[in-house]
C-alpha cells in the first residue's frame, strides 16, 4: 500500500480594502515517494481527483442536457463519471455507483471514502494517509 504524508499550510491574507479582513487560507499537500501533490482543500473530491491524475487519467468536463457540468475521467478505454448532485458527489464507472454524502466531518471518512473510490472506480491501489 503506498503510503502519503499530509502536511498543512496556513496562511493569513489581508483582502487589501478597509472592509475586508485577515482571511485564513489552509493548503495541504500529499507527499507521495515521488510526487507532491498541492490540493486546497480536505475532501473526498479533491483527494480522488489529485491522485487520478498523478495516476494518468484524464479529465474532461461535460454540459449535460439541462445545462449542469459533471467530468469525465478517462484513461486506456475506461471511463469514470463524476457528478455533484443534491444528496451527494456519485462516481459511476460500468453501471456501479458510489455516492459520497456532501458533509464529510473527519479526516477518517475523508480517508475511508477516497480508499473506497480509488480502487472501484479508478483501478488504483488503496494508500495509507498519514497527517
Amino acid at each position: 500500500m503506498e503510503k502519503v504524508l499530509i502536511s498543512t499550510t496556513v496562511d493569513l491574507t489581508e483582502g487589501g480594502c478597509n472592509s475586508c479582513g485577515i482571511s485564513k487560507c489552509t493548503v495541504y499537500t500529499l507527499h507521495f515517494a515521488d510526487y507532491q501533490l498541492l490540493i486546497d482543500e480536505m475532501t473526498v473530491a479533491a483527494f480522488v481527483q489529485g491522485i487520478a491524475l498523478k495516476h494518468g487519467w484524464r479529465q474532461e468536463m461535460e454540459m449535460d442536457l439541462l445545462g449542469g457540468d459533471y467530468l469525465i475521467f478517462q484513461k486506456d478505454g475506461a471511463e469514470v463519471t463524476v457528478k455533484e448532485e443534491f444528496q451527494g458527489t456519485t462516481y459511476e464507472k460500468n453501471g456501479q455507483k458510489i455516492v459520497v454524502p456532501p458533509q464529510i466531518l473527519s479526516e477518517a471518512e475523508v480517508f475511508a471514502f477516497t480508499n473506497q473510490i480509488l480502487p472501484a472506480m479508478f483501478d488504483i491501489a488503496a494508500v495509507e494517509f498519514e497527517m
